[in-house]
């Protein structure tokens, strides 16, 4: 194109604007380009985002009801000797008080006093076992939140990969950086993919500026051309 445009016997200001329209008409058919296929593109990912979001939900789902069907088979037992206990001891108080109270024979409410004090013993037993189960339940949901962050890590790695594909160096450098301050929602993909898209495009056009600034900077420190000076040669 340059040379074309120096083989032109034109004024330098006349190839300028020539270059600047040039530059102009390229950047309008790019930006035409892009907004075609941006909502084919948005439509895709969000038909992506959804399907991930389903697949994990389901499968999340699936292994809670699993942990609570596990837990209330292992602890069953432990649940119903709890309330029987419960029940047992309130019992023995009772009898105890009453075998005291009508003269019983002492050797008798001494081993009632014992198996009440088992009684006791076995209760705090089973507390123990729940605090336990409790705690096994609590890490359960703990790992399954992690495991949902590390999801969403995931997902906003591949989007911002995808997005950023044929980036120069310096180009990623920034849509990454401007990217770090958008926050990540898997249930607001939608909206989170409109807002990188805004960064990608503002990232694409700073740089399209400072290239075109750049070609500018080169053409004006170019020599003239020697068909020119002998032109000029002529005039003195």
């Amino acid at each position: 194109m340059e040379d074309l445009l120096e083989s032109l016997q034109v004024d330098e200001s006349v190839k300028q604007t020539l270059i600047e329209s040039i530059d102009e008409y390229a950047m309008v058919e790019a930006i035409k380009l892009a907004e075609e296929k941006q909502e084919e593109y948005t439509l895709y990912v969000e038909s992506t985002l959804k399907e991930i979001k389903e697949g994990l939900e389901e499968q999340v789902g699936e292994y809670l009801n699993l942990v609570v069907e596990q837990f209330l088979e292992e602890n069953k037992i432990a649940i119903e000797e709890s309330v029987s206990a419960s029940k047992m001891e309130a019992i023995q108080e009772g009898v105890a008080m009453l075998t005291v109270l009508s003269g019983a024979d002492e050797a008798v409410a001494e081993k009632q006093l014992q198996e009440s004090t088992l009684i006791n013993e076995k209760v705090e037993e089973l507390k123990e076992a729940q605090d336990d189960v409790e705690k096994q339940l609590n890490s359960v949901l703990a790992e399954n939140k992690k495991l949902k962050d590390t999801n969403a890590e995931l997902i906003q790695t591949g989007v911002l990969a995808e997005l950023s594909e044929g980036m120069t160096a310096i180009e990623k450098e920034k849509f990454y950086k401007l990217a770090s301050f958008v926050s990540f929602d898997i249930n607001e993909g939608a909206d989170y993919l409109k807002k990188l898209n805004a960064i990608k495009d503002s990232v694409g056009s700073t740089s399209s500026k400072t290239s075109k600034q750049t070609k500018l900077d080169e053409d004006v420190k170019k020599p003239t051309s020697s068909k020119y000076e002998v032109k000029a040669s002529h005039l003195i």
